[in-house]
């Protein structure tokens, strides 16, 4: 902003004479702070200054205090720093971003990476997670799972029944089979009476399995059982039983008897198996087997 210039008044100088001069000093002062306040809109009362008026609106300093910064200075806010120091960005580009605390990401967070990531700590990923990468596993680097589906109504740390009389596993019926979710990873069942599950009903394939998924079913109980395949009810259980597609047998998969947690069968949901064929559309794939056999 210009300098402000008056004009002097020598002690000589008659106040009557200088009448002008003193006026004219008074209106260029008051045209300046007038100009000042509006460009840089002060609110005395509330400890106010507004540069958003201007065209640059600039503020430069060697050190700034604030309790709350936000950008931008209006609409939606994209960028926050509150006092505490919690922060909130709607976009980060960095090229280190390191952390000694607790970093959280959302169910509606992305994160793009091209390099390397280290996470030295517990980290969770409570959403969808592509890795389009290897994994490298470390010297001491395992897989731990915890996603297990058991007996109905059977909590953590429960334990479980002697094999003889069901053990861990889920009970199913044809009336009611258990449901994939697309959630599982490790199901225990009880199969001397058949285990029954359904990803659809009609025949048709259930929305929400995606294409690969896995799972894995292990029998719990001493006696010999099966696993049932084709459609049971209205309930298509996943195993495509059509001749020439398919070709699961109708009488189902065979459990072995005195093979309780030792008789297992590894799954993968594949859709383009039979499909649009109207009924039995999609099909488990099996990657492995122990204690079960099928002709």
């Amino acid at each position: 902003m210009a300098t402000v210039n008056t004009t002097s008044i020598l002690g000589s100088d008659s106040i009557s004479a200088s009448r002008t001069t003193i006026n004219s000093n008074f209106l260029t002062l008051e045209n300046w702070v007038n100009n000042y306040n509006s460009v840089f809109g002060l609110d005395t009362v509330n400890g106010i200054i507004n540069l958003t008026g201007a065209s640059t609106g600039r503020v430069s300093a060697k050190t700034g205090k604030f309790d709350s910064i936000i950008v931008p200075s209006g609409g939606t806010a994209l960028a926050q720093i509150n006092s505490s120091g919690a922060g909130s960005f709607s976009s980060v580009a960095t090229t280190n971003l390191t952390g000694s605390g607790i970093i959280s990401f959302g169910a509606g967070s992305t994160l793009t990476q091209s390099g390397t990531s280290t996470f030295s700590g517990t980290t969770t990923l409570s959403g969808q997670t592509t890795l389009n990468a290897k994994m490298v596993l470390g010297p001491q680097g395992n897989f731990v799972s915890q996603n297990s589906i058991g007996a109905s109504g059977a909590t953590a740390g429960t334990t479980f029944p002697s094999s003889a009389a069901g053990g861990g596993g889920r009970g199913t019926s044809s009336g009611n089979p258990y449901v994939i979710t697309a959630l599982e990873d490790v199901i225990y069942a009880q199969c001397s009476s058949g285990f029954y599950m359904s990803v659809g009903t009609n025949g048709a394939t259930a929305a929400n399995l995606p294409a690969g998924l896995r799972i894995t079913i292990v029998n719990t109980e001493n006696s010999a059982g099966s696993i049932k395949t084709g459609v049971q009810g209205s309930n298509y259980t996943g195993f495509n039983t059509a001749s020439g597609v398919g070709e699961y047998p109708s009488t189902g998969i065979t459990v072995d008897a005195n093979r309780p947690y030792q008789s297992s069968i590894q799954l993968q949901w594949e859709p383009r198996i039979g499909k649009g064929a109207g009924s039995q559309e999609g099909s488990w794939v099996v990657l492995g087997s122990s204690n079960m056999s099928w002709s």
